[in-house]
C-alpha cells in the first residue's frame, strides 16, 4: 500500500467497526443514503386470477462478487408485485440471510425477475455510491462485528432495520466513486493473481495423480522393455511385472468392533480425498450404524462415492465406519503403500467407479474389486516404487504449500486493502489522478 498516502487529518468516527475516520468525511445511518428493499415472500400457489409465475432469486444465487442464474426458481406474484419487486441489470443484491452481508450486482437483466425476502434490493442514490457500499459490506462480512450485528447465537438475519441502521463513513459522491472504482481495478488485479495460482495448484494435483498412476502401472525405469498386461484399464507393463486377482493378494476383514470399545474411530470425513492421509481421528462419533475393526498397516478403501479417492494405510490399530472396506495384504508379497497407491491411481479409481451401483449413494462392491487384476512387480519394486511416489508426493506436497500460503497473503492483502479504503485509511484520490493522466 505505499502508492496510497493518508488523509491530512482524522476524527473519531462513532462507528463500532472502525474508530477513525478522515475529518472531511461523515458518518450516516446506510437507509439515508441508500434505497433498500427487502424481497417477497415465496407464494407458491395463486392468490388470484390475475396473478402469473415469474422466476426469482434467493440467497443461495447471491455468491461473491456474481449472481448465480444457473438455478433460478419460480413464485406467483401480482401485477404490482412484480413492479415493486422486479430487478435491473446494476441493482445491489445483499443476503438477509444465509451468508448474510454477502452482496453482488446485477450484471444483466431477466425478464420480470424479483427477489425472495431472503434479499435486499439496493439502489442508489444521489448520495450513495452502490459501488462504495458493496465494499463497506465486505468489510462489515469480514469482521467480528458482523456477528454482533446479525446475533449469530440464534439464526442470523441481517433485517431491513438492521441493514438500515448500520453506521456507515461517508466521503463524498466523487469519492465514494474513485474508492469504488479503484478497488474493483486492484481487487481484479488481486483476484487474478489468485485465480492464477488456484490453476497452478490444480495442475500440482493432475500431476501427483500422474505420478501415482505413471508409476505404479509403468514401474521406475522408463527404458524397460514392456509386454500387454491382457487388461485393459491396465494396458502395457513391464515384461517382468505379473498381473494377478486381487483376490489372490488380499482378504477382507468384516470383523464389527463392540460398541464399548475405546480404539480410535474412522470415519469417511476423517480421511482426505487423493491423498491418502487421515486428517484426524474422531473420539466422539456417533456409530450407531455399527463400526468395523481395523489393525495396523491394513488399508482402508472408502466404497461409498469411490471417485472421492479416500485410501490410507491404518497407523495404527482403531475402528471405522462400514462405508469403508478393510482390506487386509499378504506380506512379503504385496505391499501395503503400493495396493494403496495402487488403489489411488486414475485408471483403478475409473474402473471401481464404473462398478458402482446406487445413483444418489454410489457404492463400491468388494465382489467386484477383489477380481480386479493388479500389475505386481517384485516386492523389493514395489518397496522402490513408493520411496519414489512418495518422494515426488512430497516435493509436490511443499510447493502447492507456498502456493496456497501465497493465496492467504493475498486474500489478506485484499481485505485490508478494502477495509483501509472505505475507513479513510488511505487516500485514493492521488492515485486516480495518475490514472487518469495515463488515460
Amino acid at each position: 500500500m505505499s502508492k496510497f498516502k493518508q488523509y491530512a487529518g482524522y476524527k473519531e468516527s462513532g462507528i463500532e467497526w472502525t474508530v477513525k475516520i478522515p475529518s472531511s468525511w461523515n458518518t450516516v445511518k446506510a437507509g439515508f443514503v441508500y434505497d433498500i428493499t427487502l424481497g417477497k415472500m415465496i407464494q407458491t400457489e395463486k392468490k388470484k386470477s390475475t396473478d402469473k409465475l415469474v422466476p426469482y432469486l434467493k440467497a443461495n444465487n447471491v455468491q461473491d462478487n456474481f449472481i448465480n442464474y444457473k438455478t433460478v426458481d419460480y413464485m406467483y406474484a401480482s401485477e404490482a408485485e412484480v413492479e415493486k419487486y422486479r430487478l435491473k441489470e446494476s441493482d445491489l443484491l445483499v443476503c438477509e440471510g444465509g451468508e448474510v452481508a454477502r452482496s453482488a450486482f446485477m450484471d444483466k437483466s431477466l425478464n420480470d425477475c424479483i427477489f425472495q425476502n431472503a434479499l435486499h434490493r439496493v439502489r442508489s442514490t444521489k448520495q450513495g455510491n452502490l459501488g462504495y457500499l458493496h465494499y463497506i459490506l465486505n468489510v462489515i462480512r469480514h469482521s467480528e462485528f458482523i456477528n454482533i450485528l446479525v446475533n449469530r447465537a440464534t439464526i442470523a438475519h441481517f433485517t431491513r432495520d438492521k441493514f438500515s441502521s448500520l453506521r456507515i463513513p461517508l466521503p463524498s459522491s466523487h469519492e465514494q466513486k474513485n474508492i469504488s472504482d479503484i478497488l474493483d481495478r486492484k481487487t481484479s488485479e488481486i483476484n487474478s493473481l489468485i485465480s492464477d495460482k488456484e490453476r497452478l495448484i490444480e495442475l500440482l494435483e493432475e500431476k501427483r495423480q500422474a505420478v501415482i498412476t505413471e508409476t505404479v502401472t509403468k514401474g521406475l525405469d522408463p527404458n524397460v522393455k514392456m509386454k500387454d498386461s491382457g487388461i485393459e484399464w491396465i494396458g502395457e507393463i513391464p515384461e517382468h511385472w505379473e498381473s494377478i486377482k486381487l483376490n489372490y493378494l488380499t482378504s477382507l476383514r468384516s470383523r464389527k468392533a463392540s460398541v464399548d470399545s475405546k480404539l480410535p474411530y474412522l470415519g469417511l470425513e476423517n480421511v482426505s480425498s487423493m491423498t491418502g492421509q487421515i486428517i484426524k481421528f474422531n473420539t466422539t462419533a456417533d456409530i450407531d450404524g455399527g463400526a468395523l475393526l481395523f489393525f495396523k498397516s491394513d488399508i482402508l478403501f472408502g466404497k461409498l462415492r469411490p471417485y472421492l479417492m479416500k485410501c490410507v494405510v491404518a497407523p495404527e490399530d482403531g475402528r471405522c465406519t462400514t462405508e469403508f472396506l478393510v482390506i487386509k495384504t499378504k506380506k512379503q508379497v504385496l505391499n501395503n503403500k503400493y495396493l494403496k497407491y495402487m488403489m489411488l491411481s486414475t485408471d483403478f479409481i475409473e474402473k471401481v467407479n464404473s462398478s458402482t451401483y446406487g445413483a444418489k449413494m454410489p457404492r463400491a462392491n468388494w465382489d467386484f474389486i477383489r477380481n480386479l487384476f493388479i500389475p505386481l512387480p517384485s516386492y523389493q519394486d514395489q518397496v522402490y516404487i513408493v520411496e519414489s511416489i512418495e518422494g515426488k508426493l512430497q516435493d509436490i506436497s511443499i510447493a502447492s504449500k507456498k502456493i496456497r500460503e501465497q493465496i492467504s497473503k493475498l486474500k489478506e492483502y485484499r481485505e485490508s486493502l478494502i477495509y483501509e479504503a472505505v475507513t479513510g485509511k488511505i487516500d485514493v484520490r492521488e492515485y486516480v489522478s495518475e490514472i487518469e493522466e495515463v488515460h
